[in-house]
C-alpha cells in the first residue's frame, strides 16, 4: 500500500478486522473520534466492569500495566494517608467506607476511559503499521486480524491470578488477625 494511505483515518472495515465480532459496538463508540482525528476515546463499559481482565481479553498485554500502576499508586497513597492519620491521632485508622467506595468508583471510571483510549491507540498504531508493511489491502486486513482479536486464555489466566491473590490476601489477613 502507498505511504499516503497510512495517514488517512482508519476505516470501519479495518476496525472489524482488528476487533472481531464486537466491532460494531466499538465503531459506534469511536466513530466520531476516528472520523474527526481526535485522540480521546470516551469511556467503555467492559473495562469499567472487568478492569484488568478486559485488557488481557483484548490482548493489551503492555497496556494492562497502566491500570495496575493506577491501582497500586492509589493504594499506596491511601495507605500513606491512613498511616499519617494514625500517627497523628495515636489510634488505628481506616478510610471510611463511603470514601473508599468513591475511590473505587473513580478508579473504575478512570480505567474505563484509559482502557478505551489505549485500545483505540493500539488500533490506530496497528492500522498504520499494517498499511505501511502490507503489499495489498487484503494482507493489511489480515495483519490487523493478527494484531487484534481476543484471548480467552489470557483472560482466564488473569482471573486465576486474581483469585489466587484474593485467597492469599484472605490467608494473610487471617494470619495477622490471629
Amino acid at each position: 500500500m502507498s505511504t499516503d494511505d497510512s495517514d488517512r483515518n482508519p476505516t470501519e472495515i479495518e476496525l472489524r478486522a482488528f476487533v472481531g465480532p464486537r466491532a460494531a459496538h466499538y465503531w459506534r463508540r469511536w466513530r466520531w473520534y476516528i472520523e474527526n482525528g481526535k485522540q480521546g476515546a470516551g469511556g467503555l463499559w467492559p473495562p469499567l466492569l472487568f478492569n484488568l481482565i478486559w485488557f488481557l481479553y483484548r490482548r493489551m498485554y503492555r497496556e494492562v500495566w497502566v491500570p495496575v500502576a493506577m491501582f497500586v499508586s492509589v493504594g499506596i497513597i491511601q495507605g500513606a494517608v491512613e498511616g499519617i492519620i494514625e500517627v497523628r491521632r495515636g489510634v488505628r485508622f481506616t478510610t471510611p467506607k463511603l470514601l473508599d467506595t468513591l475511590i473505587n468508583i473513580c478508579l473504575g471510571l478512570a480505567t474505563s476511559w484509559v482502557g478505551s483510549y489505549l485500545y483505540l491507540r493500539k488500533f490506530r498504531n496497528a492500522v498504520k503499521i499494517a498499511r505501511q508493511t502490507s503489499p495489498t489491502p487484503e494482507s493489511a486486513l489480515e495483519a490487523l486480524r493478527q494484531a487484534g482479536g481476543t484471548s480467552r486464555l489470557a483472560a482466564g489466566i488473569g482471573i486465576a491470578v486474581m483469585v489466587a491473590l484474593f485467597l492469599l490476601g484472605l490467608l494473610l489477613t487471617d494470619a495477622s488477625a490471629g
